[in-house]
């Protein structure tokens, strides 16, 4: 059955039962191998550790210390100087008492209230909550009461967890701002739009969710939305004062953009974006924009259509979440850890309505893109917006009704 949108993305219909005996073994056969290879790289890792450090001098957690510093400073008053990527990286150093890479802070200011607690325990004990506190949120909002599935199992061990949990990165938790909100858009639309407006500390994530509450009608949660952002900011520029945006809209946001058109090494690798991938490629950066503003202005007519149309609202869901990567030129590796779960909305749907010729290797290839992705760039093939490209495709396919049993994709209107 599929979901009729009054009802949202309910969780009983997340599985995936009508695998073969054959795919479920597979799946199986895949689990342990990852559960096998992720504890021995875990043993490789931290064996060679020197106290808090890994061996190429990064804090374990590696951008986790962004938190766990940005915490600490903000409870001791000094705010400010988290915004200036000099001054925070020279404070991280003094708190951690050696020289580490760089790390910035590019968050807005009210990101602050998100990590504070961490600023309270030590580094390792933070690090450690951080990533089980925010994990267990994204599981909850991913698969909501129904834990004992493979579902679970399957999101666990998705490549995309495992990276968000070695770079100690917000992708959990962005993933379950977006994901939630996503499934309570029907049932509980104030709190969908709460959700989606505390997603703003990454609004390049947020970037097509007014396109798709516009074009649905969704107006309750769009004020909803609003006025959660605007709160947030009030409150940010009440408890840290106006300089912390001035300096964040006319330093931090420079720096970023600088990062994105010079950076180079690991953090051009990890980029799946069109624009990254004409980086790559070594095209000029103004081809690059060039290149990001075409996809762009193809994808967001798209999202609109498809948040007009009468479709399973898995499949809505699922293609803003593919959108996203192909609308932002900045986005990481660790932020798909919400394609995971655009993964097994649509295998879900599949399996019930029939595979397309190719799909699921496709959905395969998707899967493991947080990895790919950067040993495909770092060989000089940016074949990351292809993959997403097809798996867009795939989906407004599915949406559209040419699936191998076109009538069991159609459902009742957006407005029911």
């Amino acid at each position: 059955m599929i979901d009729r949108p009054d009802r949202g993305l309910r969780s009983e219909h997340d599985g995936v039962p009508g695998l073969q005996r054959c795919d479920r073994l597979l799946i199986l056969v895949l689990c342990l191998g990852l559960t096998v290879t992720y504890g021995f790289a875990a043993y490789r890792y931290y064996s060679s550790a020197n106290g808090l450090f890994d061996s190429s001098g990064h804090p374990f957690g590696r951008d986790f210390v962004v938190y766990w510093t940005a915490a600490t400073l903000t409870l001791s008053g000094q705010t400010i100087q988290i915004f200036d990527t000099a001054a925070f990286h020279a404070l991280q150093e003094q708190m951690l008492e050696r020289s580490i890479p760089l790390h910035p802070w590019p968050y807005p200011p009210h990101t602050l209230f998100y990590v504070l607690p961490l600023g309270l325990l030590p580094y390792l004990w933070s690090y450690a909550f951080w990533s089980i506190a925010t994990l267990a949120l994204y599981l909850s909002a991913a698969v909501g009461r129904h834990w004992a599935k493979l579902n679970t199992v399957a999101l666990v061990l998705a490549p995309a967890t495992a990276v968000n949990f070695v770079i100690g990165q917000n992708g959990y938790l962005s993933a379950a701002l977006l994901v939630g909100g996503m499934r309570l858009i029907d049932s509980r639309p104030v709190l969908a739009g709460i959700l989606f407006g505390l997603l703003s500390f990454k609004p390049q994530l947020g970037l097509l969710i007014p396109v798709a509450l516009v074009a649905a009608r969704l107006w309750r949660t769009f004020i909803s939305a609003t006025l959660t952002v605007m709160l947030l900011v009030l409150l940010s520029l009440a408890i840290f004062g106006p300089e912390a945006w001035e300096i964040y809209l006319a330093k931090t946001s420079a720096d970023q953009k600088t990062f994105l058109e010079t950076g180079g090494g690991l953090f051009l690798n990890m980029m799946p974006t069109p624009f990254t991938a004409m980086r790559v490629l070594g095209a000029d950066i103004s081809l690059g924009y060039l290149v990001q503003a075409v996809f762009a202005l193809c994808i967001i007519p798209c999202v609109y259509w498809v948040f007009r149309a009468r479709a399973d609202r898995r499949l809505q869901a699922a293609a803003l979440i593919v959108a996203v990567f192909l609308v932002t030129p900045y986005a990481f590796n660790y932020d798909m850890t919400i394609l995971s779960v655009a993964v097994l909305w649509t295998l879900g749907h599949a399996v019930k309505t029939g595979f397309m010729p190719g799909e699921k290797l496709l959905y395969a290839m998707v899967w493991i893109l947080p990895v790919t992705v950067m040993a495909a760039n770092y060989r000089g093939l940016p074949l990351a917006p292809l993959v997403l490209v097809a798996f867009f495709a795939v989906l407004l396919a599915r949406i559209r009704g040419w699936a191998a049993k076109p009538a069991a994709c159609r459902s009742a209107p957006i407005n029911a």
